[in-house]
């Protein structure tokens, strides 16, 4: 009974100690912990992970990092949810979730994203250039004191939609239609590019709540005469909006659906 009871004692000391630091990033020669550096973690789409903000040796509080790059004509979105122990400090959401640029300055805050708070959202538009930041995880309300307990879930999204074919040409036209059928407003992107690949057009609108925007093409100088692809960036969560491009026969009045799709993960 004895040497069961140094077995257990044991094996409970072995276990404080191996859960001082489950977060596997945290360790290593090239820690995701600081800023100067460039993290190894890099977010691509559809990424699922478990991370804690237990306290570091030293104790030093737990910074994570992670790398990611925005490409031109996309859109994208960092979810942080399923929080764990004092993250929140007992209610509270205390704890950090921000955006930077290259030179680890802030870009972007969070946006409640579950209704109280605990689970978060940063939600953006690339533009027409690619830019290289970062996302921080961080300052978590029970500072030296979290442990390997203390955890959280990120997830990231590529949340551009595409549409393969809209055509001017000939005898028909397009029509895109975009709905918004959530209850928080939407700003989208429609870019239009010939079959090569080349832009050829923008068309930026906000979607109010549960609203639809239409949009003729044929409208567009310079999409007159002209077929190709749309490309659909906003900053909705994944998945949250619905269209289609429809071109139609005016002739005939014949129509063609062209589903507006998210990218699958």
């Amino acid at each position: 009974m004895k040497a069961l009871s140094m077995l257990a004692g044991g094996l409970s000391v072995f276990l404080a100690a191996s859960f001082v630091h489950a977060d596997v990033w945290d360790e290593g020669g090239d820690p995701d912990n600081t800023c100067g550096g460039t993290p190894d973690n890099d977010l691509i789409h559809g990424v699922r992970q478990v991370h804690d903000l237990g306290a570091l040796p030293g104790p030093a509080v737990d910074q994570d990092f992670y790398t990611l790059g925005s490409r031109a004509f996309s859109s994208y979105e960092v979810v942080v949810d399923g929080t764990t122990g004092d993250l929140n400090n007992g209610g509270n959401p205390d704890f950090s979730f921000e955006r930077l640029d290259a030179t680890c300055a802030h870009v972007q805050g969070f946006v409640d994203a579950g209704g109280s708070g605990f689970s978060r959202s940063i939600r953006w538009q690339a533009g027409g250039a690619s830019t290289f930041g970062l996302v921080r995880v961080g300052s978590a309300a029970c500072g030296t004191s979290c442990t390997a307990a203390d955890q959280y879930h990120l997830r990231f999204y590529d949340t551009t939609y595409s549409i393969p074919r809209f055509n001017n040409s000939a005898s028909q036209l397009t029509v895109l239609i975009v709905q918004n059928p959530t209850h928080y407003a939407a700003d989208v992107t429609a870019w239009f590019f010939n079959g090569a690949g080349t832009l050829l057009a923008t068309q930026a609108f906000t979607l109010a709540p549960r609203s639809t925007n239409v949009v003729n093409t044929s409208s567009i100088p310079a999409l007159i005469g002209q077929s190709g692809s749309i490309v659909v960036s906003n900053n909705a969560r994944y998945g949250d909006l619905a269209g289609k491009a429809v071109a139609v026969e005016p002739a005939t009045g014949f129509t063609f659906d062209t589903a507006m799709m998210p990218r699958p993960h």
